[in-house]
């Protein structure tokens, strides 16, 4: 009878290992009762652990087949999400240019429902459409300015570089001497620039100096001309003290010497106060200088910041919408990285623990104990950079939250262009009412002026007709030419050297008299 090869395949229960006896004959299988149970009784050697690995290698090959199907799976739909989000963004684009044509619509109803009528609506339309044709052509013609400044600019620093060039050339060809020599100069030129610079800037700001002084001139006549009628009157009062002086008084030539003396003590006073009035008048012209200088640098400073501002707004109203949607894109993104990767992450561990469960069922084959050993490091690295990588995202994630909570506020700030538009509105109001009432009192301070101007010409027309008055102003004129006269004379004995003259005369009258007294 032959005896038929069996295979070795595994058991379908649990064995235990109390209950199977090792004899001496070796180890043997449990002894059970007869028939189809007979069938199942095998030996735990090497070709069934053989079949279990194998068992096992197919359960991986499935599972990589079916992590591969489900990676494709993913592929496909990333480039359906690409697809879904191109198409988002058409979609956003046409809900935005519809919302823009809803609002004209609306506020369309609105003004008919207001009671304007459909011409009135017509030509505000026209004039947007004449407004933006206008801007239009402003815009093409700054952008042809542009292009051709830039076509300048290019020809400019073609020409620049080609001097260089020759330049350079020159330099090589020139000696030691003549180099150090022409770097000599050279600083010079560039000392002498400055200087001409700074020079140049001096005489701006004295030109400005002096502009500002005409002005405060011109403004200040108001205040001369009641300076001057005030000297007037006080004048005329002093006159007419002295007319009645010289009528109680007898003597003419006490009188004569009286007013002289009057005269040049009033003149005396006149120059001093005129100096002392000019010296005030620089002083204040100085300080006003300096105060406006504050005041044009503190207004500098503002318009600089708001320049900075204004420039930060544009940037950021430019780039909102194109860097919120790349932010939100690499938000689904991350997420998208962060699920694929937790639920590798989760596949893995559960992979992990059944190895580990295998593992201590099998303990008896080192080799694949260190490779699943191998294979656990391997996962543990990847579950490290995987977390690294979710601390990563986390951190950009609420960085990018912060950046939008910014934005959202600066939105909300100068989202409100009515209020900004209603508040500008009250501040030109507020500056044509100081305007009008800066011309008020300019009309009156014009009033006031002609008036003074008025009543100076009175005073002048009835000194003028004052006997008394002419007397003096004719003595205050012979008295000047007298004056002129004696610093003529003195400087004429002065030019004249008569020290020679003079002794020659001494030394006659001296031989003279020694012969009379010899005689």
């Amino acid at each position: 009878m032959e005896s038929r090869m069996m295979s070795a395949r595994p058991m379908s229960s649990a064995l235990n290992l109390s209950s199977r006896p090792i004899t001496s004959s070796g180890l043997v299988a449990p002894k059970t009762s007869r028939g189809r149970s007979a069938l199942r009784r095998q030996v735990q050697d090497k070709s069934y652990w053989m079949g279990v690995l194998r068992s096992k290698m197919n359960d991986l090959r499935n599972e990589i087949n079916r992590l591969g199907k489900e990676c494709e799976a993913m592929r496909r739909e990333e480039s359906q999400i690409s697809a879904w989000q191109r198409k988002a963004e058409s979609l956003a684009k046409e809900l935005n240019n519809l919302t823009q044509e809803l609002s004209v619509y609306n506020e369309y109803t609105d003004r008919i429902r207001s009671g304007e009528s459909i011409d009135e609506i017509k030509e505000d339309i026209a004039y947007l459409i004449e407004e933006n044709d206008e801007l239009h052509s402003r815009l093409e013609i700054a952008f042809e300015e542009k292009k051709r400044k830039e076509v300048l600019v290019a020809n400019y620093e073609g020409e620049i570089k080609r001097i260089e060039n020759n330049w350079n050339s020159l330099r090589r060809l020139m000696s030691a001497a003549e180099r150090e020599r022409f770097e000599e100069m050279e600083r010079e030129n560039k000392e002498m620039s400055f200087e001409c610079e700074r020079l140049e800037r001096q005489i701006v700001e004295w030109k400005d100096k002096k502009s500002k002084l005409e002005m405060i001139n011109e403004s200040s006549v108001d205040f001369f001309l009641r300076k001057e009628t005030l000297q007037a009157l006080m004048k005329l009062r002093a006159l007419e003290k002295q007319k009645n002086d010289l009528m109680s008084e007898s003597n003419a030539e006490d009188e004569r010497g009286r007013l002289l003396a009057q005269v040049k003590r009033d003149n005396q006073e006149i120059a001093s106060m005129e100096s002392r009035m000019e010296s005030l008048r620089n002083d204040v012209a100085s300080l006003k200088a300096d105060i406006e200088a504050c005041d044009d640098v503190d207004a500098v400073e503002k318009y600089r910041e708001l320049k900075k501002k204004e420039q930060s707004f544009d940037d950021f109203l430019k780039d909102f919408e194109q860097n919120k949607i790349n932010e939100t894109r690499k938000l689904q993104s991350y997420g998208e990285s962060i699920n694929s990767l937790v639920s590798r992450t989760s596949k893995f561990l559960s992979f992990i623990d059944t190895l580990k469960s295998a593992g201590e069922k099998s303990g008896s084959d080192k080799d694949a104990k260190s490779s699943l050993l191998d294979e656990k490091r391997k996962l543990e690295l990847e579950l490290s950079k995987l977390q690294q990588l979710e601390t990563k995202v986390v951190v950009e994630l609420e960085s990018l939250k912060k950046k939008v909570k910014t934005f959202d506020a600066d939105i909300e700030t100068y989202s409100d262009i009515p209020k900004l538009k209603a508040e500008m509105e009250a501040k030109v109001k507020d500056l044509e009412q100081k305007k009008q009432d800066y011309a008020e009192e300019i009309s009156d301070a014009e009033e006031r002026n002609k008036e003074l101007s008025e009543k100076v010409k009175s005073t002048r027309k009835m000194l003028e007709e004052d006997d008394l008055y002419k007397k003096i102003r004719d003595l205050e004129l012979k008295l000047s030419k007298i004056l002129t006269s004696k610093v003529q004379l003195k400087e004429e004995i002065d030019a004249n050297d008569n020290t020679f003259i003079k002794s020659q005369v001494m030394d006659n009258i001296k031989k003279y008299n020694e012969k009379l007294l010899g005689f």
